[in-house]
């Protein structure tokens, strides 16, 4: 949909950060309790994210889908209200620990890539 917005997050990037948090909370480096957001860094609309797969999935294949049709809430009804705006603050996490997140369209091109590299 066009008008839901939020930061799309790698999984690879947020279990890279999680094991992180824990390695310094284990090693005593860090111990700061509280409950801290980590998401890619940017915001983009579901729309927006769909389109950047297929541009960036076109690099590795003669895709044939050139446009990814806009849609609104209300031109896709679901069960759950989603809410208009769900991007994270994570200024916390980069506060307390130096974690930085990583740009989702950057993200994203490498989880891609590697979709791409296992299918050869």
């Amino acid at each position: 949909v066009s008008d839901q917005f939020g930061s799309p997050t790698s999984a690879a990037d947020l279990a890279e950060t999680i094991l992180e948090i824990a390695s310094r909370i284990m090693n005593k480096y860090e111990i700061a309790y509280g409950t801290y957001h980590y998401c890619g860094e940017g915001i983009t609309s579901w729309h927006g994210f769909a389109e950047k797969i297929i541009e960036t999935a076109k690099q590795y294949s003669s895709l044939t889908t050139t446009h990814v049709k806009p849609l609104t809430t209300g031109d896709y009804p679901t069960k759950a209200k989603r809410p208009a705006f769900s991007a994270l603050d994570c200024s916390l996490i980069k506060q307390k620990f130096g974690i930085v997140s990583k740009v989702w369209q950057k993200s994203l091109e490498e989880v891609i890539g590697r979709i791409f590299s296992c299918r050869k």
